[in-house]
């Protein structure tokens, strides 16, 4: 397995990680492959070579991965991914609710219920913004919302 990545570090403190394959690095060093290659030559991003072993071993905050003496976290970044999962989480079950909300209406059934369980969805993500912008590490981010 090869143990190097070369990570571009984007303009918006991003960064896009490209793992060179074992035949280009049998004609090439790693060095050149990142000189060479489009992100390198052509967008002229600066790049580090970095071991795997400086990643963190957690990846569910990828996007939210910055540079700064290894691969970190940045833990702003990772609210806000956070917190778009809680919003598309939302969107997915109001999905079901809308089906079986129009069904009740259409069978004329008592929606006193389902009026309440729709502002319990409307509500979702202000409840899980407000525990998402207390975490201070990314465990506890991960603990308030977890995936799947």
């Amino acid at each position: 397995m090869i143990s190097k990545r070369i990570i571009y570090l984007k303009e918006d403190g991003s960064l896009l990680i490209m793992t060179p394959n074992k035949e280009a690095l049998d004609l090439f060093t790693i060095e050149e492959i990142a000189e060479k290659s489009h992100h390198g030559k052509e967008l002229k991003l600066p790049y580090k070579i970095v071991d795997m072993s400086d990643f963190p071993d957690d990846w569910t905050f990828r996007g939210a991965w910055e540079f700064d003496e290894g691969v970190k976290v940045n833990l702003e970044k990772a609210k806000e991914i956070q917190t778009a999962r809680v919003r598309e989480a939302r969107n997915k079950a109001f999905l079901a609710f809308d089906q079986r909300y129009a069904l009740a209406q259409r069978d004329k059934i008592d929606l006193s219920a389902l009026d309440e369980e729709r502002q319990m969805l409307k509500d979702l993500p202000t409840i899980y913004e407000e525990k998402i912008e207390k975490a201070k590490s990314v465990d506890e981010l991960k603990a308030i919302f977890p995936e799947n």
